[in-house]
């Protein structure tokens, strides 16, 4: 199992999630993280992290390539069949969650893609609507009331990019480029897009704490990165009136909602206990 960690600095936030995963992961010798530094001010290296219980690499990118482009990397770089990435601002409780989630996808080859926070419905506008499941426990960041308490692994189809694992041969069906979004949005993309190639997704019930707006896309570089990415793309926008941070999150929900809600017509959805996907819009 890779479990990629996309960063920019913050370097004692990485480092509690690090010990969270220290003290929960059974598996080690069938556990990697692998940190990928987005051009930190400080870069992150290796020999800070040999005293772990699993193996830890760092991917050092001269610059910010965002979160969800390292999936790719990952992907390209390690032969495991397990490949995910996580938000540097997770907690993790539940000791052998890893083995509990290998052993869901061992048990289905059907299952694409797992996360932690996630819904069974897609509402009209591209939100998971009043069916949110998860299992926060409240300690540190967001608490319980952002959704409904889960134990078990539960069928859905959009989910919350803070901890998604993918089945390897889903990756090339998510379409990944150097022009993809550096946040927002392609969870919920990479979700439908693992449902059209014929696979599951599920959310699974694991305790943990998510801090929220904090991991790569949550500190004030990423304002420049993000004139850098909308010029390198041709994504234009009022940069008078318009933060670029902003005009990001505006170009990645309109390439969500331009080809599922208005083109594939998969928004609204939701999905069964069968794992069927069941489109609502007319």
């Amino acid at each position: 199992m890779i479990l990629g960690i996309p960063v920019i600095d913050q370097h004692g936030l990485t480092q509690q999630t690090l010990r969270s995963l220290t003290q929960t992961v059974s598996d080690p010798t069938h556990f990697t993280v692998v940190i990928v530094d987005n051009n930190s001010d400080e870069p992150y290296k290796e020999e800070n992290f040999k005293d772990l219980p699993f193996q830890v690499f760092v991917i050092t990118n001269k610059k910010n390539v965002g979160y969800y482009y390292p999936l790719l990397d990952l992907y390209n770089r390690f032969p495991d069949e397990l490949i995910g990435l996580v938000h540097n601002d997770i907690i993790f409780y539940e000791k052998g969650w890893d083995v509990r989630l290998k052993r869901y996808f061992q048990g289905d080859a059907k299952l694409g893609l797992v996360g932690l926070c996630g819904s069974n419905m897609v509402d009209i506008l591209g939100g998971r609507g009043p069916n949110t499941m998860c299992f926060f426990r409240g300690e540190k960041g967001q608490t319980q009331s952002a959704g409904r308490r889960i134990t078990d692994l539960q069928p859905a189809c959009l989910l919350d990019s803070l901890f998604m694992m993918f089945n390897r041969n889903v990756i090339p069906a998510l379409k990944i480029d150097n022009k993809i979004a550096p946040c927002h949005f392609y969870d919920k993309i990479w979700s439908l897009r693992t449902i059209e190639s014929g696979y599951r997704v599920g959310v699974l019930g694991s305790e943990v704490d998510h801090i929220g707006g904090m991991t790569a896309c949550g500190v004030e570089k990423f304002k420049l990165d993000s004139e850098k990415w909308l010029d390198e793309v041709g994504v234009k926008y009022d940069k008078e009136k318009l933060d670029p941070r902003t005009a990001v999150y505006n170009e990645a929900e309109r390439r969500f909602l331009t080809e599922y809600r208005e083109q594939k017509k998969m928004i609204p959805g939701i999905v069964n206990v069968y794992y069927d996907f069941i489109k609502l819009a007319k």
